[in-house]
C-alpha cells in the first residue's frame, strides 16, 4: 500500500514538473479580442513545446522539427475529415453559395481565394490575427526576424519581443487589445502595400 502511494506521489510531482516545463497555451478568447498578457503567454507556451532540448534556446532544426511533426498531425487530421460524411457535405456546402447542388468555377475561385486569405491571416477560427506568438515558426522569416542578436538561436526574451512587434503592428488603437477588426484592417493595408 505504501508503494502504490509513493508511486502514485511521484507520478504527481512529474505530472507537475512536465507541466511547468511545457505549459500549454492559453486558450483563445471567444469574443477575438486578445490582449499582450494573452500574446506572451502564448509566446512562453509555444516557446517550451519547440525548444525540445530544454537548452532556453529555439534553434532552426528544433523550428524545422515542430513544422514537419505539425505538418504530419495536420495531414492525419485532414485525411480523417475527407473520409467523414458529414464533413464533405459541410465544406461542399461551404462553397455552394448558391445552393444549387453545384460548384460552379466562380464558387470555386472564391472559395480558393478565401482559404488563402485565412492562411495569409494565419488563423484557426479567426483566432489570434496573425496568431501573435511563434506558433512553431522558428525557422525561415521567422527566425531571421526574431534572432536580434543574429547568433542562430532565438532566446524566450526574443521571442517574446518578435510576438510583442507583431501585436504592436495590429494594435491599432493602442489600446493594448487586437479585435478581429483590427486584425483584418492590418491584413487589408499589408495587401495594399504589397500591390502598392
Amino acid at each position: 500500500m505504501k508503494k502504490m502511494l509513493l508511486g502514485a506521489g511521484l507520478l504527481l510531482a512529474a505530472t507537475a514538473v512536465g507541466a511547468q516545463v511545457a505549459p500549454q497555451a492559453p486558450v483563445a478568447p471567444r469574443d477575438g479580442v486578445q490582449t499582450r498578457s494573452e500574446v506572451v503567454q502564448r509566446a512562453r507556451a509555444m516557446f517550451a513545446r519547440v525548444d525540445t532540448n530544454r537548452d532556453g534556446y529555439i534553434t532552426q532544426a528544433e523550428g524545422q522539427a515542430m513544422r514537419a511533426e505539425k505538418r504530419q498531425r495536420m495531414g492525419g487530421k485532414r485525411m480523417a475529415q475527407a473520409a467523414d460524411p458529414a464533413r464533405r457535405a459541410e465544406m461542399f456546402g461551404r462553397i455552394d453559395t448558391n445552393r444549387d447542388n453545384m460548384i460552379s468555377r466562380d464558387e470555386w475561385t472564391r472559395a480558393e481565394a478565401l482559404r488563402g486569405e485565412g492562411r495569409a491571416e494565419g488563423r484557426r477560427g479567426g483566432r489570434g490575427g496573425e496568431r501573435m506568438a511563434m506558433r512553431g515558426r522558428a525557422g525561415g522569416a521567422m527566425m531571421r526576424m526574431a534572432d536580434t542578436n543574429r547568433d542562430q538561436r532565438i532566446s524566450l526574451a526574443e521571442a517574446e519581443t518578435a510576438a510583442l512587434q507583431r501585436f504592436d503592428r495590429v494594435d491599432l488603437n493602442r489600446d493594448g487589445r487586437v479585435t478581429r477588426e483590427e486584425r483584418q484592417q492590418a491584413r487589408q493595408q499589408r495587401q495594399g502595400m504589397r500591390r502598392g
